[in-house]
Formats: structure tokens, sequence, C-alpha cells
């Protein structure tokens, strides 16, 4: 009798387990957002220096904080050689990527052949909303892929914004893909979508 009562409490505490990191899982997939514009006096010192450097003094400069499903971070947001760029900063001011406007025009054969794949093999239909390329990695090779507008020194994804259609119920999502068009992760818009670059 005790024994059984000890695998019952077992069985349950795994359940319990199992539901937990369910739950975690499908959060996940779902992406929150809320910015706020912010006077440049809230914006950390390193973040200040880093835009000054890698746009020098931009007039069109807002500042943002941004919570999300990822934390909270700083957000720069410009119009650069004539495209929207958005600057994300972590908390502490480190740059963690820029976000450039671009279209279906700017992605190379491969990259549009394999989305597209993405897209017939997962969804009715679709229709691309916003998309934006996306340059990470070390400050230096952003800064030269800046200054050469020349993106293969850096890490670079395209994050789209599509409409997908599934057993005939259309949801917005949030699609990052590699320089390959190959898929990395797709997550549900659940806050009513606001334009990352909006000015």
């Amino acid at each position: 009798m005790n024994i059984e009562f000890q695998l019952n409490k077992m069985s349950f505490m795994v359940c319990i387990i199992s539901l937990m990191l369910l739950t975690n899982n499908l959060q996940g997939q779902d992406k929150y957002e809320k910015e706020s514009r912010i006077d440049v006096k809230e914006v950390p010192a390193k973040a200040l220096k880093q835009v000054e450097i890698l746009f020098g003094q931009e007039s069109n400069l807002k500042w943002f904080i941004e919570e999300s499903d990822k934390g909270t971070s700083y957000e720069a947001k410009l119009k650069y050689n004539g495209l929207r760029h958005s600057v994300e900063f972590s908390e502490e001011g480190t740059l963690q990527d820029i976000e450039i406007e671009s279209g279906w025009k700017d992605l190379n054969a491969e990259a549009k052949e394999n989305i597209e794949e993405y897209f017939e093999d997962n969804y009715q239909k679709t229709k691309v909303k916003r998309m934006q390329i996306q340059l990470s990695g070390d400050f230096e090779d952003i800064l030269e892929a800046l200054e050469e507008k020349d993106y293969t020194e850096a890490d670079v994804r395209y994050e789209i914004e599509y409409l997908g259609t599934k057993n005939n119920r259309s949801q917005l999502w949030e699609g990052l893909f590699d320089d390959e068009g190959e898929h990395l992760q797709s997550k549900k818009i659940i806050l009513p979508p606001t334009v990352n670059l909006d000015f």
C-alpha cells in the first residue's frame, strides 16, 4: 500500500512537471510585444555611443523600450540611407541586432525558393505583410556591413511577418529564416501587430 501511494505520488509529480514543460513550450511559440516611446535620457549610455558610431548624429532618431516574450530591450528607430532601421539593445546597452526594411526583391534566388517551399509545405496560403533583413554578430562586422552596404560581413537573417492560413483559419505569424531561406522559427503574433519600424 505504501509503495503504491509513493508510485501514485511520483506519477502525479511527473504529470505536473510534464504539463509545466508543455506550457513553457507553447508559450515559446507566441510573440508578445509592447513598446513605449522614451526620452533619450532613459537610454543606457553604451547604446547611445554605439548608435552614434553606427549612424552618426541622426536627428530623426526615436527611442523605445520594449517588453516582449524575450524580456526587456531598448530600440532605436531611424531612417538611414532611405531605409527604415530598427536597432535593438539589451537592458545593459549591448547591440543585439539591426533590422532593415526590405522586400522580396532583396532576397537571393535560393532564399526565395526555400521560403516559398516552407510556405507551401505548411500553409494553404500565405501573404507576406512585412519583411526585414536582420543583421547580428560582432559589432565591428555590423559596422562594416552598414558602411559598405554589403551585408555578407554580418550574420544575416530574414524576419518576415506573414498571414498564414491553416485549416481555413488565418493567423498572423512572424517567421525567422537564415540567409539561405531555411526556416528557423515561427511565432504567432498574439497582440495586435505593431509596425516595428513605425515613425
